[in-house]
C-alpha cells in the first residue's frame, strides 16, 4: 500500500512538471481580471484549423490585452514567424475576427525591436496561454493527497 501511494505521488509530480516543460511563464499586471502568472506555449498550423484554439484565448477580441501579452512574452519562446519586411517575430496573438467568420483579421507579435501589428494571416505559430494555479490551489491538492494517503493507511491497519 505504501509503495502504491508513493507511485501515485510520483506520477502526479511528474505530470505537473511535464505539463509545463515547454511553457514560458509571464506575469501580467494592470489588466484587471487577467493579472497574474500565465504559462504561454505555442501551436502551429493553418489559421482555419486553429480557429477554436485562437478564439478561446483570453486576448482574442481585446487589442490592448493582446499587445500586453506580446510585450510580456518578448522573445521568451523565440521568433518562429516570418513577417516579411519586419523579419522574424514571436508567436502570434490573434486579436480579432474579420467579416469572414474566421480568425484571420489581425494579430500582435513581438520582434526584436518592438511589438508590432499585422493584418491578414493564413498560418504560423500562435501563442496559447493558461493561468498558473495559485499556490493555495497546489497546497490544497497536496493536503488532499496527504489526507487520502493517511485515511487509506488507517483503514488497512
Amino acid at each position: 500500500m505504501k509503495s502504491t501511494l508513493k507511485g501515485i505521488l510520483a506520477a502526479a509530480a511528474l505530470a505537473l512538471l511535464s505539463a509545463n516543460t515547454y511553457a514560458y511563464q509571464v506575469t501580467i499586471s494592470g489588466s484587471g481580471a487577467y493579472d497574474g502568472q500565465w504559462d504561454v506555449t505555442t501551436v502551429s498550423g493553418l489559421t482555419a484549423d486553429l480557429v477554436g484554439t485562437i478564439e478561446s484565448q483570453v486576448w482574442y477580441g481585446n487589442s490592448p490585452l493582446a499587445s500586453t501579452f506580446a510585450g510580456a512574452l518578448g522573445g521568451g519562446l523565440g521568433y518562429p514567424n516570418f513577417t516579411g519586411g519586419s523579419g522574424y517575430a514571436s508567436p502570434y496573438f490573434a486579436d480579432f475576427q474579420n467579416g469572414s467568420g474566421a480568425a484571420a483579421g489581425a494579430l500582435f507579435y513581438q520582434n526584436t525591436q518592438s511589438v508590432g501589428y499585422l493584418v491578414g494571416f493564413g498560418s504560423g505559430v500562435f501563442a496559447v496561454a493558461s493561468r498558473v494555479p495559485e499556490p493555495g490551489t497546489l497546497a490544497l491538492l497536496g493536503l488532499g493527497l496527504a489526507g487520502l494517503g493517511l485515511s487509506r493507511r488507517r483503514k488497512t491497519a
